[in-house]
């Protein structure tokens, strides 16, 4: 019985021993959690007044059609008309990995992400600006509704024939803006505004409320990495390392008025937090530059 008390006595203090060590031991990760993704910088773009706009025209306070649309007016003045922002901006992609204890180059893109345009940096996130544009009255529109003259502008139901001696309505459309703020012209939402109904009336819209209105004229997709959403993302063990490479477009994408090639800056995240990697991980001013930095998972 003595020798088995301390048996159990010898057991336990081995365990409690053994507790007490692993306590005082920093914490090792098994893995890491890595985050890529790009920004195109040392740009200047336009700015726009902006305004939510809804067609109203039964008066209930919500959109007809069940959208909100964007009317931007492009800002001229020498003070206000333009600030620094970060632009979507196509590039390539090459990002690969080496496993600890290897020597042996995993790719992780595709080949497509070797094209100049299979991805687009950030876009730009400069924060709204209120109390600096004025408020938008209502407007309202008569057109046709159905008839020989469809969607056409008219005076009142007589200018709507549809055969036979009959006529359509002479409908009021109602389109009311909000939310007067000013944007840049290079955030994700003004830049995917290439329509609204006024521009899209039939013939459309041009006077009172010239020009008509439309915030971009073609969308160059949501930011992404290798054509999927940003940011690109791998796990890496400990003792990986990640090898990213990309090289800035030389052509300026559909719907980002810019007269000049940015600079194309990589970031990288380690479990939510930046770090600094081992490289270039800023292009210069010229087209078609590519940068190049890596980091390896500790």
């Amino acid at each position: 019985m003595r020798m088995t008390r301390s048996l159990v006595g010898g057991v336990l203090f081995l365990a409690l021993a053994a507790s007490g060590c692993d306590t005082r031991q920093p914490l090792q990760l098994s893995s890491q959690e890595i985050e890529v993704f790009f920004t195109a910088v040392n740009a200047v773009g336009d700015n726009y007044n902006v305004w939510d706009m809804i067609e109203d025209s039964d008066f209930d306070g919500l959109p007809d059609d069940g959208v909100t649309y964007l009317w931007c007016e492009l800002l001229t003045g020498p003070a206000d008309s333009s600030r620094p922002v970060s632009v979507p901006w196509n590039h390539s992609i090459e990002i690969s990995v080496i496993r600890s204890g290897t020597f042996e180059r995993e790719r992780l893109t595709s080949n497509q992400g070797l094209q100049l345009d299979s991805s687009v940096s950030a876009y730009d996130t400069t924060p709204q600006l209120f109390n600096l544009t004025p408020d938008k009255a209502d407007y309202t529109a008569l057109r046709c509704a159905g008839g020989l003259n469809n969607a056409q502008p008219c005076v009142d139901d007589f200018s709507c024939p549809i055969g036979g001696g009959g006529f359509a309505t002479c409908a009021s459309r109602r389109f009311v803006f909000s939310n007067p703020r000013r944007e840049t012209a290079l955030t994700r939402a003004v830049i995917s505004a290439t329509s609204n109904l006024l521009f899209d009336l039939n013939p459309p819209l041009t006077a009172p409320l010239a020009p008509p209105g439309v915030c971009s004229t073609f969308d160059p997709g949501p930011e992404s990495v290798d054509s999927s959403p940003a940011p690109f993302t791998v796990t890496l063990g400990k003792g990986d390392t990640i090898l990213v490479n990309a090289r800035i477009s030389p052509t300026t994408p559909m719907g980002v008025n810019l007269s000049t090639v940015p600079s194309l800056s990589g970031q990288m995240l380690v479990d939510g937090l930046p770090v600094v990697p081992r490289g270039n991980e800023t292009s210069s001013i010229t087209s078609g530059t590519g940068i190049s930095f890596s980091y390896t998972s500790q």
